[in-house]
């Protein structure tokens, strides 16, 4: 957890740094988010936790916006496309106002790559598997490997 806590952290210096004063934080560490949670800290407390939680309460002061938001470990997304749509996100000109959590997010962010799975299985086809591809509506194509029906 130490790295989670440590990459958080060195997210907030950035968001500091870069003066940007909305940021939501995605991450699969419940437990670090759980240590950030109240804000507090004992004699315990590892010392990156304490420096975090001393940087989340400095932005605030600053004024900036900070939302941290938990998805569990990529949600059945593979690593690549994970490291994929995170680019997207990071190289895009503007913050997106999100509001709400994975209950509300997922949703939208599902129908959102389902949609993308369905054009790049379409790009795809017209290189590999082009008899495949074409008889195939778009109804038709899996969500899951085949090989998960075995």
């Amino acid at each position: 957890m130490t790295a989670e806590m440590y990459t958080i952290g060195r997210s907030v210096q950035v968001m500091i740094s870069r003066k940007i004063s909305k940021v939501v934080i995605v991450s699969n560490s419940l437990s670090a988010l759980e240590k950030l949670k109240g804000g507090n800290h004992s004699a315990n407390t590892d010392i990156i936790t304490v420096k975090v939680i001393n940087a989340l309460q400095h932005v605030k002061e600053l004024g900036f916006y900070i939302s941290c938001i938990w998805v569990p470990s990529h949600s059945y997304i593979l690593h690549d496309t994970a490291d994929i749509l995170a680019n997207k996100g990071r190289l895009l000109p503007e913050v997106a106002q999100i509001k709400g959590g994975p209950q509300e997010l997922w949703p939208e962010y599902n129908k959102s790559l389902w949609n993308d799975w369905k054009r790049e299985f379409r790009e795809i086809g017209r290189i590999k598997g082009v008899t495949y591809a074409s008889m195939t509506p778009d109804k038709n194509i899996n969500k899951k490997p085949w090989h998960l029906n075995i």
